[in-house]
């Protein structure tokens, strides 16, 4: 089987698990479903652009034809341009019973987005298959209501996902904390009755974070009769969920079952860390409560030492666990290529690069990515910064500086912890936590403050104005705010102290506003335009005005004095006299006349 774009598509992702989904989502398209290529015929039918793909989605989702006994092949690679996705079967009432086969080719560009009770590229699928066929992108449900979530599929029952692989990051979350299960590859998969699911030859690649009480790197919940064989899983699982029945495991959430039947898990590993709340964690599966887990599976024990977080009396956990080393490493890789069978093929390291091993129907060869690739990361600077940051003690630092050093410190012990991180992710954390340390701003000294403040509080109303009671008042709050924040700089601390002082000094038992007005209005006359007199004249009547402000024994009537005083001056200021303009004007108009008169002397 060709595969042309594998190779391509496995470089990207490194990248893809560590990029968030909103940039996945940016400049999504608008799909208009085309259902023209159905003809309602036995097929096969053929699917080659993103629209005919979404009619596939609204034909299934209307209940109208579930295409069972049909197959649809895909003509090329399809990208979705992040347009908003509906999944193929939404609803646990319409499903995708055909044969789905993507002969080699990719689709990309997935984002699913919103409430959905199955949620990803197909969401139900009953007696069907999917086939040969590689995905890329986001799914990102945030459901009310109780759901299933997967990067390929969300819930399967009596179905078979054969050389399929899902780079897709999944993000599954519920308010209520019921989401069900939620998968890099498949959410929920089992068949209870007759038959039985298949997940042969595929794999997944991306990150999972969800609160739902089954989660996992390839599947979240395998149920009766599941034969999962040559797969393998290297993102990481985050689990958020309380549940007692909580569980979370690199490769699969839980493997149970309520009926006689039980799952069987062969020729599998597990890379990724699992971290999370989960009351069950495991590097290979959060609970094998029914089923049998082969020892031809390995997980990593870098990442989580123990297998498994629970082992049912109607199991049995044979998993091995394996350091990073002994899974990448040339030398060991010959013991791990012997459990996992013939299915996996191992390439070899170089001098940057070391690598997991890989499935022969996903190309297997140097041109490939072969898994996830480890570079020789240089993390010295940044553990060395973590250490003196954790060291610094919060004695004096204000609130806002201090919390985005611990927000810092925490996305750089993140950055460390990752397995994955690039140089360029572990070198930017230096920078963002060098400037968070750099940031730390000392508790400005409010020592004076708080005691004008006391000082202020203390004053009785007495005689003093009403408007000057209030100014204090005002000014009381506004310092005591300043003198309550954490983040205040010692600048704002001063202003404040000044600001208070002065309603303190300005308490009166006379209204001093007007006269406050007045003087403020004096001060704005210019020297240059009036005469000597009558500007001497308003500068005493502003000092007067002024020593007046200042006394607080002043009564009203002085005060009242005072602004008419002021008036006065500023009325009495006076132009420069209009005589003297004259005088000017006749004495310019004579000196012609005076010159004439002294020529004609000149030639007598």
């Amino acid at each position: 089987m060709k595969r042309k774009l594998i190779p391509i598509l496995l470089a990207a992702v490194l990248v893809l698990t560590l990029i968030p989904t909103s940039t996945l989502s940016a400049g999504a398209i608008e799909l208009n479903p085309d259902t023209g290529w159905h003809d309602g015929g036995p097929g096969p039918f053929t699917i080659s652009t993103a629209n005919q793909l979404a009619g596939l989605a609204q034909i299934v989702n209307s209940g109208a034809y579930r295409f069972v006994g049909r197959t649809i092949i895909l003509a090329n690679n399809i990208d979705l341009g992040n347009a908003p996705w509906i999944p193929i079967g939404n609803a646990d009432n319409v499903s995708f019973n055909g044969t789905f086969d993507g002969a080699g080719h990719s689709i990309t560009g997935l984002n699913v987005s919103g409430n959905h009770i199955r949620a990803g590229l197909f969401g139900t699928v009953v007696d069907g298959t999917i086939r040969n066929l590689t995905v890329m992108g986001t799914v990102n449900n945030n459901s009310a209501i109780f759901s299933d979530v997967g990067g390929l599929v969300a819930w399967m029952s009596n179905g078979r996902i054969e050389n399929c692989l899902a780079l897709v990051n999944v993000t599954a979350m519920s308010g209520t904390g019921i989401t069900n299960t939620a998968g890099g590859l498949v959410g929920s998969a089992g068949s209870f009755m007759t038959g039985t699911s298949f997940i042969i030859n595929s794999a997944a690649a991306g990150n999972v974070n969800s609160n739902a009480d089954f989660v996992g790197g390839l599947i979240g919940r395998a149920q009766a009769r599941v034969v999962i064989e040559n797969t393998y899983a290297t993102g990481n699982v985050h689990s958020t969920n309380t549940h007692a029945n909580g569980a979370a495991g690199g490769l699969i959430g839980i493997s149970s079952s309520l009926v006689a039947a039980v799952p069987a898990i062969r020729n599998s590993y597990a890379a990724g860390n699992v971290t999370g709340t989960a009351n069950r964690l495991g590097g290979f599966a959060g609970a094998v409560t029914h089923g049998a887990v082969a020892n031809t599976c390995v997980w990593n024990t870098d990442a989580v030492m123990n297998g498994t977080g629970e082992t049912g009396n109607n199991a049995t956990f044979a998993a091995v666990g394996l350091t990073r080393n002994e899974m990448t490493d040339n030398n060991a890789l010959t013991t791990t290529m012997a459990g996992l069978g013939s299915a996996f093929t191992a390439r070899a390291n170089t001098a940057t690069s070391h690598y997991f091993p890989e499935l022969l129907v996903f190309g297997g060869s140097d041109s490939s990515r072969a898994s996830v690739t480890s570079i020789v990361i240089d993390r010295d600077a940044l553990t060395a910064l973590i250490a003196q940051a954790r060291a610094i003690v919060n004695a004096n630092y204000t609130d806002t500086s201090w919390n985005a050093l611990q927000m810092a410190i925490a996305a750089a012990q993140a950055v460390l912890d990752n397995p994955y991180a690039t140089q360029e992710q572990v070198s930017g954390q230096v920078v963002v936590l060098q400037s968070a340390i750099d940031g730390l701003a000392v508790i400005a000294d409010n020592t004076a403050l708080i005691a004008l403040i006391a000082q202020a509080r203390a004053i009785a109303r007495g005689n003093y104005t009403d408007a000057n009671w209030y100014m204090l008042q005002t000014a009381i709050a506004a310092a005591q705010v300043i003198a309550d924040n954490g983040d205040a700089t010692q600048v704002q601390v001063n202003e404040q102290v000044t600001a208070l002082q002065n309603a303190i000094d300005r308490l009166r038992i006379a209204d001093t506003i007007i006269l406050i007005s007045w003087i403020d209005a004096a001060r704005t006359f210019t020297r240059d335009n009036y005469t000597d007199a009558s500007w001497y004249a308003l500068q005493d009547a502003i000092d007067a005005a002024q020593a007046v402000l200042d006394n607080p024994n002043a009564t009203q009537a002085q005060v009242d004095e005072q602004v008419t005083a002021l008036q006065n001056a500023i009325n009495g200021l006076t132009p420069p006299s209009r005589h003297l303009i004259r005088s000017w004007w006749w004495f310019l108009m004579a000196i012609p006349l005076m010159i004439a008169a002294i020529v004609g002397i000149s030639i007598s």
